[in-house]
């Protein structure tokens, strides 16, 4: 009887490649991607990124396919939830088989608790984590800049200043103290970006690409939703209809209406307005907006001297 042992030995891929940093990130995506700079001696078959839930994800996972060729790609990773941690790899297949990138990881969060903090007056405010931002729970109360100076106000509330050029004053809605618990205070543009600052150490009022971020990672390409997303539940603040409010990202968008330079206060009930530290012209800055009828987040400008909330991010 004659044996024969024909074993033989298993090649070990030799393409080299990385695994490249998320980015677009949404609620339900990212866009990742590889880069290869060796083929291994044999013409790519196949390439794109796997992903899972567990560690060291492999074709058998979930993967994208983006093309035959060396150098760097991009995949778009679809389908996810949040506060799930995600484990991903850039691979590309040739004749010897499948080579991996670096593995890394990320996270989705939305509606974590993220830090308490203070304001001047002693206000306190709860916030959480949405997506790469940490935004307060709350419109921001405070009648006080950061150094302890006194934010000026008007008496009565109703007072025009429509004869200043640079008014920077806060209100509760209506010159109403009790107001402010539930909605906050209305603060003139000047009154926000001054440089004094008005949000607690560590924090700032928003830019238009802060908010624009909030929209992309709540939305993406898609309908903007983002509005609902974070209004408040049920009509016990906002006036019914309400439409589309789940509060899901805990973010609690309350109404509470706005100042026109004239004295005369609008909305309470029907419109969440929010300064962005971006001007538009000379007289205008840009705004964001949520209405009690629509679940979009809207965008546009309002003039300087006009009071509206604020609500701050984390630097």
């Amino acid at each position: 009887m004659v044996v024969s042992n024909n074993c033989k030995k298993e090649e070990i891929p030799k393409q080299k490649l990385s695994t490249s940093s998320i980015s677009d990130i949404t609620q339900v995506s990212v866009t990742c991607g590889g880069n290869i700079t060796d083929d291994g001696g044999s013409f790519i078959t196949g390439r794109g990124v796997c992903w899972n839930t567990v560690q060291m994800p492999t074709l058998s996972d979930n993967k994208t396919s983006d093309g035959f060729d060396t150098g760097i790609f991009t995949s778009k990773i679809t389908g996810l939830t949040t506060n799930t941690t995600y484990y991903v790899r850039a691979y590309a297949t040739n004749n010897s088989g499948t080579a991996y990138g670096n593995e890394i990881s990320f996270i989705l969060l939305m509606n974590v608790a993220g830090p308490v903090v203070a304001d001047p007056d002693g206000n306190s405010y709860n916030s959480v984590i949405i997506g790469t931002q940490v935004w307060l729970k709350e419109n921001l109360k405070t009648t006080k800049y950061n150094n302890g100076d006194l934010i000026g106000t008007t008496t009565p509330a109703t007072l025009d200043i429509s004869n200043e050029s640079l008014p920077k004053y806060q209100w509760g809605y209506d010159g109403n103290e009790s107001n402010v618990t539930t909605y906050g205070r209305l603060y003139t543009w000047y009154a926000v970006t001054d440089d004094r600052r008005i949000c607690p150490t560590g924090w700032h009022v928003p830019d238009d690409d802060d908010w624009e971020t909030l929209k992309t990672f709540l939305c993406g390409s898609g309908s903007n939703v983002a509005g609902g997303k974070l209004k408040e539940i049920s009509t016990n603040h906002w006036i019914s209809p309400n439409t589309g409010a789940t509060n899901e990202t805990g973010f609690t968008a309350r109404p509470g209406g706005s100042r026109y330079y004239t004295g005369v206060f609008y909305y309470l009930g029907t419109y969440s307005y929010w300064w962005s530290t971006t001007e538009n012209g000379a007289y205008n800055a840009w705004i964001r907006i949520i209405y009690n009828s629509y679940e979009y987040l809207g965008k546009d400008y309002n003039y300087n001297k006009n009071g509206l909330s604020v609500r701050c991010i984390k630097d």
